[in-house]
């Protein structure tokens, strides 16, 4: 952005906003080529094969916390390297998807999901009968150690810069009730201050509901890297967040749930009234979104 600003003299609140909403463009041309590629290996019917990618960008594009992505965020660049990256491993472009997880840990602290979406993706084409030659074998292994050196760097370049061994630690623990990270607790935590002594009740249904929500027949439809990355986002946001509101913003990232919804609804009985009610549900939440949580009301809100 500060380049833009200086090749071109517009200022911030100019420049930002409008990089963001050129890169969720193109996030959404690359999400809509991932799911396309993922589609066309499999043995769905083609009018679901076709009309599946443009189904899983409408429905992306118009969910609850699509907004953010023309805000000066991090999450239409992080969203254009998530997909980059599955597209990438997908059609087995290892040294670009080195490159986009690589800028993927600079860009949003998500990286590490990946690890997993390249060792399924690795056992997959170990156990498929089709040729997988020692260079990729070599290129694999390497992108697998780049997801995981990228999912650790910046803790370590916040620490080198500040001094502070712990920095980002304590940077991500001053935002959470509890003053300091802790794995799941703070899940128990947030179901108390819901529901009191209900709180092992809820916490149960909800992990029943994400349990059965990734191994549904629309989402393993999708091929094993688009599940993987939305299993290992999934476990990853429940191990090191807290919940709360960003849940809905976070939710973005998992662009593969949006594409198993779309084919749901087109092998469902009535696929256009399927389609049409989600995505005005969609816009519905995104007037709620900006209104609750967006919008900040003084003297504090919750952060959206």
């Amino acid at each position: 952005v500060r380049g833009l600003m200086v090749a071109t003299g517009g200022p911030w609140h100019v420049v930002a906003p409008v990089l963001a909403l050129l890169l969720g463009l193109a996030a959404m041309l690359v999400v809509h080529a991932a799911v396309a590629d993922a589609l066309h290996r499999t043995d769905l019917p083609e009018p679901v094969r076709r009309h599946g990618p443009l189904a899983s960008v409408a429905l992306l594009a118009t969910s609850a916390s699509a907004p953010v992505l023309q805000v000066a965020y991090t999450e239409a660049l992080a969203l254009l390297l998530v997909a980059g990256t599955l597209w990438a491993v997908q059609r087995h472009s290892y040294a670009l998807a080195g490159a986009t997880t690589v800028a993927l840990g600079f860009t949003r602290a998500v990286a590490l999901p990946v690890l997993l979406v390249v060792v399924v993706h690795g056992l997959a084409r170990l156990r498929s009968r089709r040729t997988f030659p020692v260079r990729d074998r070599v290129a694999v292994l390497a992108l697998a150690a780049l997801a995981a050196g990228s999912g650790f760097a910046w803790p370590v370049v916040a620490a080198r810069v500040t001094g502070v061994a712990d920095a980002y630690r304590l940077t991500q623990g001053a935002w959470r009730g509890r003053g300091e990270v802790l794995v799941l607790v703070p899940w128990l935590d947030v179901s108390v201050w819901l529901v009191g002594t209900w709180a092992p009740l809820l916490l149960g249904a909800v992990a029943a509901l994400l349990v059965m929500g990734l191994a549904a027949p629309p989402v393993r439809a999708l091929g094993p890297v688009l599940h993987a990355w939305l299993v290992g986002y999934a476990g990853y946001l429940v191990v090191v967040l807290e919940p709360g509101t960003s849940l809905v913003r976070f939710a973005l990232l998992g662009f593969p749930a949006w594409a198993a919804l779309a084919l749901a609804a087109l092998t469902s009985r009535r696929p256009r009234l399927f389609l049409v009610l989600a995505i005005m549900g969609g816009l519905v939440g995104q007037a709620a979104w900006l209104g609750l949580l967006w919008r900040m009301v003084p003297p504090a809100g919750w952060p959206p």
